[in-house]
C-alpha cells in the first residue's frame, strides 16, 4: 500500500498559528525597542550597580542540611580595590567595582579558619581569624602572606585601626557571654597594651530580641532549657566622632539573629548609650 501524502488542502492550524505569531513578533519587537530606548536614557555617568548574593564561586557544603559556604564576610578597601574574606572559601576575592571579582589561593595564610578579620595598615592588609594569630600582606593580589607569630588568641576576632594610629582587638564567642576588648601595639609586634576589658556583656532581659528561639521565648537546648544568647561578631565602626560597635545574637540557628549596636564616645572605655537590633 503507498504511503499517504500530504495533502494539499491547507492546515487551518497553521493559520491560526500565523495570525497569532505575526502580532506576537511585533509585540517583542516594540518591547525591544523600548529597551533599548529606557537603557539609551540613562545617564552615562550613573554609578554601576550589583545584586545579591554577589556572584563570586562558592563553596557548598553537600551533608544534610545543604547548603552555601561564605559566612562571616568582611570586606575593606585597599589602595582602589576590594578585599572580600569569608569563611571557608579556599581563599579571597578582590574587585575594582563589587561586580567583577577576582578569586585569590593565598601562600601562607590560615585561609580555612572562621571568622576573616581584616585591617587597612601602614600601607599593608593584615589578616586573623579564629584562633590562629596575625598576617600580613603589602601586596595581597599576589597571595603571599606572611606571619607575624600569636600575639593574641581569641574567637571571633574584629581589627579596628582608629584614625590616631591606634589599633584594638574586639572579641567575643560564646553562649550569655561579652565582647570584649583589648589595644595592640603596632610598634611591637601587635602584642596587648595593658589588660583586655568587658564591652558590654548578653543582656537578654532588657533586650528581648537576643533570647534565644525562634520566637525570642528561650529555647530547648540539650537536656535543659536556655534563655541566653549566643553572643559574637563584633565589629567596630568609626563615623563622625562616635564609635559603632555591632555584635550578634541570639544564634545563627534562629530565624530571629540579628546585629545590634552599642555606641559611644571611645573605643577602649564603652560608655554605652544606645542598643537596638540593626539587622536580622
Amino acid at each position: 500500500m503507498p504511503c499517504p501524502c500530504p495533502s494539499d488542502t491547507p492546515d487551518p492550524r497553521r493559520k491560526s498559528v500565523r495570525s497569532i505569531s505575526r502580532p506576537l513578533l511585533l509585540f517583542c519587537l516594540a518591547l525591544t525597542i523600548a529597551a533599548a530606548s529606557f537603557m539609551m536614557a540613562v545617564p552615562p555617568d550613573r554609578p554601576a550597580t550589583f545584586a545579591n548574593p554577589i556572584n563570586i564561586d562558592y563553596r557548598f557544603v553537600l551533608d544534610s542540611p545543604s547548603r552555601r559556604e561564605a559566612a562571616d564576610p568582611v570586606i575593606v578597601l585597599f589602595k582602589d580595590d576590594y578585599y572580600l574574606f569569608a569563611s571557608k572559601s579556599g581563599g579571597y576575592w578582590h574587585s575594582a567595582d563589587m561586580v567583577d571579582w577576582k578569586f585569590v589561593k593565598p601562600e601562607g595564610l590560615p585561609i580555612e579558619a572562621y571568622a576573616p578579620a581584616v585591617m587597612v595598615l601602614d600601607g599593608a592588609l593584615y589578616y586573623t581569624a579564629c584562633n590562629i594569630g596575625l598576617y600580613r600582606a603589602a601586596d595581597p593580589k599576589t597571595g603571599k602572606w606572611e606571619s607575624l607569630g600569636k600575639p593574641f588568641d581569641v574567637g571571633d576576632p574584629d581589627l579596628f585601626a582608629d584614625d590616631d594610629g591606634k589599633v584594638y582587638l574586639y572579641y567575643g564567642l560564646s553562649y550569655n557571654g561579652a565582647i570584649s576588648g583589648m589595644e595592640l601595639d603596632s610598634k611591637n609586634q601587635f602584642r596587648p597594651v595593658g589588660q583586655p576589658w568587658v564591652c558590654f556583656r548578653a543582656d537578654y532581659a532588657r533586650h528581648g530580641w537576643e533570647r534565644r528561639g525562634e520566637d525570642n521565648l528561650g529555647a530547648p537546648t540539650g537536656p535543659g532549657f536556655q534563655e541566653g544568647p549566643w553572643l559574637e561578631g563584633s565589629w567596630m565602626t568609626k563615623h563622625a566622632g562616635t564609635y559603632y560597635l555591632q555584635y550578634a545574637a541570639p544564634g545563627t540557628e534562629f530565624r530571629g539573629y540579628a546585629d545590634g549596636v552599642y555606641t559611644s564616645a571611645s573605643p577602649r572605655t564603652i560608655h554605652l548609650r544606645a542598643v537596638q537590633p540593626v539587622l536580622s
